[in-house]
C-alpha cells in the first residue's frame, strides 16, 4: 500500500507539470488567433457561424460575409494546396464600442470616441509564424486559424440575420446553371442577399435572403472572361 502523502504530493507535481506544460503551448499561440470551429478539411461557413459569433463578442451583429473556395458539398479545404495561407472566410460584424470619453481630459482636447466597433473574423489554414517583440529574437508562433481584428466605426451598418441558406443549396442551383464540377465558388452574404461566382467563368448568380435565386449573369460593366 502506497503513502497517502507521497501520493498527494506526486499528484501535485503532475497538476503543476500540466499546468506548465498548457501555459507554454498558450505562449506559443499568436495573441489575438483561436482553433478553426470546424473540421480544416471539411469547414461549412454556415454550421460554424454560432461559434464565430460568439468569439465576436456580446452585441456583435453580423453584416457580412465572404467565403472563398467553396465546394458543390458547402464546405471548404483549409488545408487545399491551392489556399495557401491567406483568409478563406471573413465575418464582418458590428458591435457598441465599450470605450468612454476620459474625464480627466479637458473638453477640447478629448479624442473623439467612435459609437461602434467593426470586428473582423478570418478563417484560414493553421500555420505558423516568426514574431519578434521590441527588437528580441524572432519567436515561432502559431497562428490557430480563426483571428479576431477589431477597429473604430462610427457608421452603424445594416447588420442582417444570421446566414440561414446553406452553401449546398446554393451550389445545387449552381449546377443547374453551367457550374462547371470540380469547381469551388466564392460566395457573399450580405443586406442584398447572397452571390455566388466562379471565377475564370461566367457563373454569377444572385440570392435572396430565403435562398431564392433572383438574377444570373455578370456584373453591370463587367466583361465576359477571355
Amino acid at each position: 500500500m502506497g503513502n497517502p502523502r507521497s501520493d498527494l504530493s506526486a499528484c501535485r507535481m503532475t497538476g503543476a507539470l500540466l499546468a506548465l506544460a498548457s501555459l507554454g503551448l498558450a505562449s506559443c499561440s499568436l495573441e489575438g488567433t483561436l482553433d478553426v470551429p470546424g473540421e480544416l478539411n471539411r469547414f461549412d461557413p454556415v454550421s460554424s457561424y454560432p461559434a464565430v459569433a460568439a468569439a465576436a463578442g456580446p452585441g456583435a451583429h453580423l453584416v457580412k460575409l465572404e467565403a472563398r473556395f467553396v465546394r458543390e458539398d458547402g464546405t471548404q479545404d483549409l488545408e487545399a494546396s491551392y489556399i495557401g495561407h491567406s483568409a478563406v472566410n471573413t465575418y464582418r460584424f458590428l458591435r457598441p464600442s465599450g470605450k468612454r470619453e476620459d474625464p480627466s481630459v479637458p473638453i477640447g482636447a478629448r479624442a473623439p470616441v467612435a459609437p461602434f466597433e467593426l470586428v473582423e473574423v478570418t478563417i484560414q489554414k493553421p500555420h505558423y509564424v516568426s514574431q519578434s517583440i521590441n527588437g528580441q529574437e524572432p519567436q515561432k508562433k502559431k497562428h490557430r486559424g480563426m483571428a479576431l481584428g477589431v477597429r473604430s466605426s462610427a457608421d452603424s451598418k445594416d447588420s442582417i440575420a444570421a446566414p440561414g441558406c446553406s452553401f449546398a443549396k446554393l451550389w445545387a442551383v449552381a449546377k443547374q446553371h453551367r457550374a462547371p464540377a470540380g469547381s469551388v465558388a466564392a460566395i457573399t452574404y450580405d443586406a442584398s442577399g447572397y452571390e455566388l461566382r466562379i471565377d475564370g467563368t461566367d457563373v454569377l448568380l444572385r440570392f435572396d435572403g430565403s435562398c431564392g435565386l433572383r438574377t444570373e449573369g455578370k456584373r453591370p460593366g463587367e466583361k465576359p472572361p477571355g
